[in-house]
C-alpha cells in the first residue's frame, strides 16, 4: 500500500513535551509566557485543526488538555527523535504534524501551509537559513520503521531517518506566504529566550489593539 502523505486524509497532532530546561530548572512544557504555559501556547494554536492531539512526555504535563492522550516516550532517553517514533507510532491516522511544545509563537496558517505541500510525500520538513526545522514538520506512518532502524543503530538526530524517506524540504521564502516573519520557529531554551519571547508577546498584542 501507498503510504506517501495525501493531505485530504485525516491527520494527527503530536507535541513533544519531554524536553526540560535545565538553565531554567523545570519541564519546558511548564513554563509560564505571560498567562499561559508554552503547552498552552502550542495547543492554543493547533486546536481545532487535527483529529487527535497526542502529547508525548515522560509524566503528564501540569497544563495537558483534557482531550489529550498522553504517550510515554518509547524508548526512554533518545531525545527528540525518540519521542517523534513514540508519537507517530501511537497516531491513529497515516499523517501527524509534529512540534516541540517550546514554540509559542507557532502559526495555524503555516501548519496548514505545509499539510497542503504534503501530498506525495512521507515528510515535509522547514529549511530555513539557521538550518533544518523538523519539530515543525508533516510526517506518514512510513516514517515509523526507518525511525526505528535509525534509533537502534545508535542515532539520535531527528533528521538522521531523512534520506530514507521522500522528504519535501520547505525553504523561506515559501515559508513566508504563511508566516512572514517567521516567528513559528522561535523556541525557547534559556531564561534569555524567555525574555525575549515575553518582549515579542508584548509587540504582537499591541499591534493587535
Amino acid at each position: 500500500m501507498d503510504t506517501q502523505i495525501c493531505y485530504t486524509q485525516g491527520v494527527s497532532a503530536i507535541i513533544l513535551a519531554g524536553g526540560r530546561s535545565e538553565r531554567i530548572g523545570c519541564p519546558k512544557a511548564d513554563l509560564k509566557l505571560g498567562e499561559r504555559s508554552l503547552l498552552e501556547w502550542v495547543t492554543g494554536a493547533l486546536q481545532g485543526l487535527f483529529n487527535e492531539l497526542i502529547i508525548v512526555a515522560p509524566v503528564a504535563p501540569q497544563t495537558m488538555p483534557q482531550e489529550a492522550r498522553l504517550v510515554v516516550d518509547e524508548p526512554a532517553g533518545c531525545g527528540p527523535l525518540g519521542g517523534l517514533y513514540a508519537g507517530l507510532k501511537a497516531a491513529r491516522d497515516d499523517v501527524s504534524f509534529a512540534a516541540g511544545c517550546d514554540t509559542p509563537f507557532l502559526r495555524p496558517a503555516l501548519v496548514k501551509g505545509l499539510l497542503g505541500m504534503a501530498e506525495g510525500y512521507d515528510a515535509v520538513v522547514p529549511k530555513l537559513e539557521d538550518g533544518l526545522h523538523p519539530l515543525c514538520g508533516i510526517y506518514s506512518r512510513a516514517c515509523v520503521e526507518k525511525i526505528r532502524q535509525a534509533l537502534e543503530s545508535g542515532n539520535r538526530r531527528v533528521a538522521s531517518f531523512f534520506p530514507s524517506v521522500k522528504v519535501r524540504f520547505v525553504n523561506t521564502e515559501e515559508l513566508r506566504r504563511f508566516d512572514p516573519e517567521p516567528i513559528s520557529f522561535f523556541n525557547i531554551n534559556t531564561s534569555e529566550d524567555l525574555a525575549a519571547a515575553e518582549c515579542l508577546q508584548e509587540k504582537l498584542s499591541t499591534s493587535q489593539t
